[in-house]
Parts: C-alpha cells; structure tokens; sequence
C-alpha cells in the first residue's frame, strides 16, 4: 500500500487511471453513513460516469475517513476502518467497471481531520475538472444545514466544476442488493443564469446514457412583458439546441412561484437537473434561491450544477446571445 501525507490528511493508494484532461472526482464521505441509503453511491457513480463520458474523462474515487484532530492519522493508517474502507473503494470500482463502455476509474482512501481541505487538495493534486458530491436529505432542519456544510464550502471553494446530487425519497431499488437502475424520466430546470448550461450539458450527458427524453422547463411572470415572453422563448430554444443529442420537450409555464412549480413537476421525474444558485452560493441548505428551495423541497433525486468559471461559450449561451450558431443551426 502507497500512501502520501497532505497536510492534515494521508492519501493511500493515491493513483490515476489515465493522463486524461478530464478528471471527476467522487468523495465517498463517511460522515454521511448513517443516512446513505443503499444504491446511494451506485446512483453517484452511474452519474459519474454520465459525465465522464460526454467529457471523454476518467473517474476517480476517493473514500473519505474523518477522524477526531486529536487522533493521530498514521494510527488509522493500518487498522480495520481503513481496510474496510479499502475494500469498499474496490467495491465501487468494480462496479462502474461492471457498467462498461470503457470509462477509466480508479480509487483510494483519503484519512483526514478535515475533509472540506482534503477534498480541496485531492481536487489539486490530481487535476481534477470537476467534483461530484452526493446529499441525502434529511428531516430534521439541523441536519440538513449541519450535513450542507460541507456542500456549501467546497461550492464556494472549488476550483473546478461542482456536481451535487441529492437524493429525495426512498431507495430506487426494486429489489435490495440490485443495481440501481438509470433515470428514465429527466427534467430540466432552464435559466439564464450562469450555470444552466452546464446543467444543460450534464441533462444531455443523463439521457444519453439512459437513451432517455429531457422535458425542459421555464418560468414566466404571469404578468410578463412581450419582452420577457420572447426570451422565455429563447432560453427553452437554447436548452433544446444544447440538448440536441437526446429527445427533448420544452415548456413554458406562467407562474410567480417557480421553485413550488418545479418541485411539483420534479415529483414525476426520477432526477431534475438545476443551475446552481448565483446569490449567496449554498449560503443556506434549506432557504434562499430557487435551485436551493428546489433542491430541499423534492422528494425525487435533484442534480445542481455549478460552473467555476462560466464564461458563457458554451452552445446554450452562444444560442441565448444569438451568435452564428443560430443561422448555422439550419444547416446541421
């Protein structure tokens, strides 16, 4: 076994599976145990590899073990925990080997006092593009801003892309000890906001694995302007050219309450896919802007996703903007 010391953390068998440009990084966090239902993590890396996938990447696993700060980290190095949690990392590999088309993964554990720095550093050293973490919900408020902490901060720190797929409901498994299946039933929140395209990409990258249709849906003020009704239009006809791939439905729903829209829609899908929030990033689990009021209120499975640096060139942006893709689109 290899290990390496990084600051307040120990990485072990600290490997790549390729030189790929692109890297997803999937924590397995153990604080998060206790209310991991099973097919959780399944469901994450079926997403992963989603992702990977549509990106030409590669998955990297990561089993994090928080300890107490007071608790030497060379002590757990060695002992049952750890092994255990070896032998899960091996586990999760072998299982997104399992679901084939040839998507490298490789794995490790990561013992640490601090998992929001260990995440971050796993992210650095390994160059990784992006990092997809798994929530599920909880009843108790408390709980869920105690187990958002984490979320918020690598949201707010993370230098590549940030992936947050929460888990609403029970378990999808038919039959437990079954793979989970692949979400058949996609929806698609559009925006204009800095992250929906990312969000569109990754709708794509869900459906095309599943051969699945994308409904996408936006919201108008009931009292809207023509203005604001011709760029409702443009943006489900942006989200319809960025999901070009995969069958898609769009709609327009008039409403001043598009959080309860969506949350009552998400019920009839099995994931909905969200632009993280722009005001106060995560800044609360539970209230604040819509994708978080979403994200919170759905029974079914929700997947935010936040860009790091949107510098709007994407093909959903370039449509929104008018560029040449729109008079090129004839000609496709």
């Amino acid at each position: 076994m290899s290990s390496k010391q990084n600051g307040p953390s120990t990485e072990s068998d600290a490997t790549n599976a390729t030189d790929s440009s692109y890297r997803i990084l999937v924590p397995i966090l153990d604080s998060d145990i206790e209310r991991r239902l099973e097919g959780d993590v399944e469901r994450l890396l079926q997403t992963a590899r989603a992702i990977a996938r549509n990106r030409d990447g590669e998955i990297l696993i990561r089993n994090i073990l928080h300890i107490p700060e007071q608790t030497p980290l060379s002590l757990v190095e060695s002992d049952a925990i750890a092994e255990q949690a070896r032998q899960e990392v091996d586990r999760f590999i072998g299982y997104t080997e399992q679901l084939g088309k040839h998507i490298p993964v490789s794995g490790g554990v990561c013992i640490t006092h601090d998992e929001v720095s260990a995440i971050l550093d796993l992210t650095s050293h390994h160059d990784c593009s992006a990092v997809l973490l798994g929530v599920r919900d909880e009843s108790s408020q408390r709980r869920r801003l105690l187990s958002g902490d984490t979320v918020e901060k690598l949201a707010a720190r993370a230098k590549g892309d940030v992936f947050v797929q929460r888990f609403g409901g029970d378990s999808p498994q038919d039959n437990v000890g079954s793979p989970p299946e692949q979400p058949q039933r996609i929806l698609l929140a559009a925006a204009e906001g800095p992250h929906s395209g990312l969000a569109s990409e990754i709708a794509e990258a869900l459906a095309a694995e599943a051969d699945a249709q994308v409904d996408v849906v936006h919201g108008v003020a009931e009292d809207a302007t023509d203005g604001e009704r011709v760029d409702a239009e443009n943006v489900v006809e942006a989200a319809a050219h960025a999901l070009s791939m995969v069958d898609v439905e769009t709609t327009i729903v008039e409403t001043d309450t598009i959080a309860e829209e969506i949350i009552e829609r998400s019920d009839e899908y099995d994931v909905t896919v969200i632009g993280a929030p722009t005001q106060g990033l995560l800044k609360q689990f539970v209230y604040g802007s819509d994708p978080e009021r979403v994200r919170s209120g759905a029974d079914e499975t929700v997947l935010m996703a936040k860009e790091n640096t949107p510098v709007r060139t994407s093909l959903y942006y370039r449509w929104l903007k008018g560029d040449d893709v729109r008079a090129n689109s004839g000609s496709e």
